[in-house]
């Protein structure tokens, strides 16, 4: 085969497989009980590890970006207790990040996610920060970090989902049926 021709033939190659692009880092913390799961997928590139211990866990990775060099700091999402459960309104978890982005396009991420003792008095945020009010679902959490600066999201390419466990009130709390309903009329 002549020069030209493995040329074409590794260009036709190049074009076909096309640049690296960065794709989206996942992870799911989900709390069930006294225990918490991390789920992280495949999409973190250059590695992840995380541990557990009960209710709390620590992940450490690394993906490809589309954010910046330099981009870099700390915030910190707070989930919230919902009506109708004791202490509504009182935070139930907080998911703290630290982060940087090399020169090379990664972004290096810490992320701790901390859930309230069962023993401690309710805590409240502070006013004016933005909550996640848990629904006992998975949450995107990404659009709720505040830092000392305010708002700040984590890097590019990287979500970031939580499920908190609700737990039932117990206390005064009859459940919806229609003849509570047809009472309620009367």
């Amino acid at each position: 085969m002549s020069r030209l021709r493995w040329a074409f033939l590794a260009a036709a190659c190049l074009w076909a497989i096309g640049p690296t692009a960065a794709r989206a880092a996942n992870v799911n913390f989900i709390e069930t009980g006294d225990a918490l799961t991390i789920q992280p997928d495949t999409n973190w590139e250059c590695g992840v590890t995380f541990t557990t211990e009960g209710e709390n866990g620590h992940l450490d990775g690394c993906w490809i970006t589309n954010s910046p060099p330099g981009y870099a700091g700390a915030s910190e999402a707070l989930m919230v207790e919902p009506a109708g459960q004791p202490d509504a309104g009182a935070i139930s978890d907080r998911i703290r990040i630290q982060f940087n982005v090399t020169a090379d396009g990664l972004a290096h991420i810490a992320i701790d996610f901390l859930s309230d003792p069962n023993t401690a008095p309710p805590e409240f945020p502070p006013p004016g920060i933005p909550v996640i009010v848990e629904n006992g679902q998975q949450q995107l959490v990404n659009g709720f970090f505040f830092g000392a600066a305010g708002p700040q999201e984590p890097p590019a390419n990287l979500t970031i989902y939580a499920q908190s466990d609700i737990t039932e009130p117990t206390v005064g709390v009859e459940p919806v049926s229609w003849g509570n309903l047809k009472a309620l009329y009367r």
